[in-house]
C-alpha cells in the first residue's frame, strides 16, 4: 500500500512539473492582428510618413491609440501594406474600435481617410485597401496623430 501511494505521489509531482505546450489556436486568440494597405494617387513631399492607428470609442481626451504603426514613405509606391498585433487583454470589451490612417508631412495630415470600424473579437482583421484622399490646404495642424 505504501509503495502504491508513493508511486501516485511521485507521478502526480512529475505530471505537475512537466510544462504543457499551449496549442497555437490559444495563442492566436490571445492576440488580435489588424492588417491592410493604404493607397493614394499623387506624388508625396519628401519626409512624408504614414500613420495608422487602432483607436477606441468612446475615446477619452488625450487617450493614446491602442496600437500605432508609422511607415516612412520615402521612395515607396502606393499601395503600402501595414500590420500590427496586440494582446487582447489590452482591449476594452465595451469599446468599439476603428482604424484611422493618414499621411503626415511637416506635422500636418496631407492625406486622410474615413475611420474604419473593426471587429476585434476576430484573431485577424483585414481592412483591405484604405484609399486616402488629399486634405484641403486649409486643414489644421495635426495634433491627434503622433509624430
Amino acid at each position: 500500500m505504501l509503495r502504491v501511494s508513493l508511486s501516485i505521489i511521485l507521478l502526480a509531482g512529475w505530471t505537475a512539473a512537466t510544462p504543457v505546450a499551449r496549442p497555437a489556436a490559444v495563442d492566436q486568440l490571445d492576440k488580435v492582428t489588424i492588417k491592410g494597405s493604404i493607397t493614394w494617387d499623387a506624388a508625396l513631399p519628401a519626409g512624408s510618413r504614414a500613420v495608422i492607428e487602432l483607436r477606441h470609442q468612446p475615446a477619452l481626451p488625450d487617450a493614446p491609440a491602442a496600437a500605432v504603426q508609422r511607415i516612412d514613405l520615402e521612395g515607396k509606391q502606393s499601395p503600402v501594406p501595414f500590420e500590427f498585433s496586440l494582446e487582447r487583454y489590452k482591449l476594452s470589451g465595451s469599446a468599439t474600435y476603428y482604424v484611422r490612417a493618414a499621411i503626415v508631412s511637416e506635422k500636418r495630415a496631407i492625406w486622410t481617410a474615413d475611420d474604419i470600424t473593426v471587429d476585434v473579437t476576430q484573431s485577424t482583421v483585414d481592412v483591405k485597401a484604405i484609399t486616402l484622399r488629399a486634405v484641403k490646404a486649409s486643414a489644421q495642424v495635426l495634433d491627434s496623430m503622433p509624430r
